[in-house]
C-alpha cells in the first residue's frame, strides 16, 4: 500500500475518480436490467425510494450541519483567548 504515497496528488485523485465512475457505470450497465425485471411488479416502490432518499438527505444534512460546530467551538482557544 505504500505505492500510493509515491503517486502525485492530482494523478491519485484522477485515478480514484476513474475507479469510482467506472464501478458506477458497470453497475448501471449490468445490474439495471436485472433490477428492472425484479422490481417492476412491486407496488409502492416509488414511495420506498422517496422515503429512503429523504432519510439519506436528512442524515447527510445533519452531518453537514455539524461540521462547522467543532471549529467554532475551538476558535477561542486557537486565537489565544
Amino acid at each position: 500500500m505504500y505505492w500510493l504515497y509515491e503517486i502525485p496528488t492530482f494523478s491519485l485523485a484522477l485515478l480514484f475518480a476513474c475507479i469510482f465512475v467506472g464501478f458506477t457505470w458497470l453497475g448501471i450497465i449490468f445490474l439495471k436490467p436485472f433490477l428492472r425485471l425484479l422490481l417492476r411488479s412491486q407496488v409502492g416502490l416509488n414511495d420506498v425510494v422517496g422515503y429512503t432518499f429523504g432519510a439519506h438527505c436528512a442524515s447527510l444534512g445533519c452531518c453537514s450541519g455539524c461540521l462547522p460546530l467543532r471549529p467554532i467551538k475551538t476558535l477561542p482557544t486557537s486565537i489565544g483567548r
